[in-house]
């Protein structure tokens, strides 16, 4: 038994020692690795593999799994020595189509970000990979995140992704002053500005119940109005006044009777006495 061993200890020792390949995969999808056209190795992604291989000139082809080719090289690989191979992120285009109706601001990481205008697209170059695609719309506050999603991108494809997005109808109030004097419109405590007479002023609320609040040039307040705004529509709130007031109406005589004219607006009187 222990001439046997021996006699496989020195085989071994006779056998010549290997060239050394290692892969250093940067791309966070796995590799495979093809030496002269044979399979020698998955490399997972982020990760490095070592692997033995013949010694001299080889033909080195590392590719996505049944796709894209990310490195082809050849290698002078010599015994007890590494070869050593790095597979850089590869970079891939993206299509991105807005058929929405609102202009859309996309972020797709640092320093890349662009406007789409409504049914219109842009083509980007990125990282290959998983991509965090933020969309963003402008509305009376500013800008505001529509659309948060998260993509793989295939190397070596060009990537078509469509954003949609529709903004809701807006919420408004429509203030309007009839009356001859110019008003100042207060919307929830928020002074919304001044409407002079015969204007009309559309405001933006959010939903529910909003307090409104009319003032004229000397401060005095004129009107308040509780109104309930629905969701997508426009509410009108007309400013009242004392000049826009119906007058009272006169005194009757004593004993006398009045008779209303069926003719007249429901605003006008007429008195007659007997």
């Amino acid at each position: 038994m222990t001439v046997m061993l021996w006699a496989l200890t020195g085989a071994a020792l006779a056998r010549p020692a290997p060239a050394l390949l290692e892969v250093d995969n940067d791309f966070e999808g796995e590799v495979e690795v093809y030496v002269d056209g044979r399979y020698e190795g998955t490399v997972p992604g982020d990760r490095s593999l070592r692997m033995d291989a013949s010694p001299g000139r080889r033909d080195v082809v590392i590719q996505r799994p049944g796709g894209a080719v990310l490195l082809s090289t050849r290698v002078h690989l010599q015994r007890n020595v590494i070869a050593g191979l790095k597979v850089k992120t590869p970079r891939t285009s993206i299509r991105i189509k807005n058929t929405g109706s609102a202009a859309l601001s996309v972020d797709l990481g640092p320093g890349d970000d662009l406007w789409i205008a409504p049914n219109s697209s842009a083509e980007v170059r990125v990282d290959a990979g998983t991509l965090d695609l933020t969309a963003s719309a402008r509305d009376r506050d500013g800008l505001r995140k529509v659309r948060g999603e998260t993509l793989w991108l295939e190397p070596g494809r060009t990537h078509v992704h469509v954003l949609d997005y529709n903004p809701p109808p807006p919420t408004r109030l429509s203030l309007k002053n009839p009356s001859r004097e110019t008003l100042r419109a207060l919307v929830d405590g928020r002074e919304v500005g001044w409407l002079t007479p015969g204007e009309t002023q559309l405001v933006h609320v959010d939903p529910g119940r909003t307090e409104v609040r009319f003032y004229d040039r000397a401060g005095r307040l004129e009107s308040v109005f509780q109104v309930r705004a629905e969701r997508g529509q426009r509410t009108t709130v007309v400013a009242a006044t004392a000049s826009a007031r119906p007058a009272p109406p006169p005194p009757q005589r004593p004993g006398g009777p009045v008779r209303t004219s069926s003719t007249c607006s429901s605003s006008t009187r007429v008195v007659a006495v007997r």
